[in-house]
């Protein structure tokens, strides 16, 4: 599956203004729909986690039951063996159930991180930069007809390009779409948990040409 969202041509050529501004648009719908199925891999994680759990609270029980046998002097012999192979036949299926469970829920998060979290990552910081490039090309165009190159001795539009508060803002913002994901499988789980909606809300407002961290009023 192609989890690209933004076309190549989109960072070569500087396309028409209309046809950009759609491209992004388009962009950020793809991304909104991944980010949709990142929350609902993450919301089949949380039930494979519940089930987790009561299958390690049904094996502590069938444990239990095996040591309560064991300790019970009050049967006779073949009694107390009948009932520790019942009860161990319990206790070996519940943990070999709980294993399984084990191994769906490391491929399940091994899903998330390598097959939705990963190429999520790169589409955030591709389109971010492609935002980027657009704004030092529209600065760049501004400080080229204010101060044609070569203007004025030792003035260097593409300096000016870099330090003005415009590219600044969108940089930060691009970076923050950038970040590098984390070597600790946890950890990044966490991040994929948190920062997807961010990112989301960040881009749409670097696309709309809005200060990507300023405070939104809702």
């Amino acid at each position: 599956m192609n989890t690209d969202v933004l076309p190549a041509e989109a960072e070569q050529e500087p396309l028409p203004q209309s046809t950009e501004a759609d491209l992004y648009s388009e962009a950020l719908t793809e991304l909104e729909t991944l980010v949709g199925q990142l929350a609902e891999a993450f919301r089949q994680l949380d039930v494979l986690s519940a089930e987790e759990k009561e299958f390690i609270s049904s094996c502590d029980e069938a444990a239990r039951e095996e040591a309560a046998v064991l300790q019970n002097e009050e049967t006779s012999e073949k009694q107390s063996v009948d009932r520790l192979l019942r009860a161990r036949a319990l206790k070996d299926v519940r943990l070999a159930r709980l294993a399984n469970l084990r191994k769906r829920l490391s491929n399940h998060r091994d899903l998330i991180v390598f097959d939705l979290g990963a190429p999520l990552r790169k589409n955030f910081a591709t389109v971010g930069h492609g935002v980027l490039v657009r704004k030092e090309r529209e600065m760049r165009e501004l400080f080229n007809r204010l101060l044609p190159p070569n203007s004025i001795g030792g003035l260097d539009n593409e300096v000016l390009v870099r330090v003005c508060a415009p590219c600044l803002k969108v940089r930060q913002g691009a970076n923050f779409l950038d970040n590098t994901p984390y070597a600790d499988r946890a950890q990044e789980l966490e991040a994929l948990r948190e920062l997807p909606r961010r990112w989301l809300e960040t881009l749409g407002r670097l696309i709309q040409g809005l200060d990507p961290f300023e405070p939104v009023n809702h």
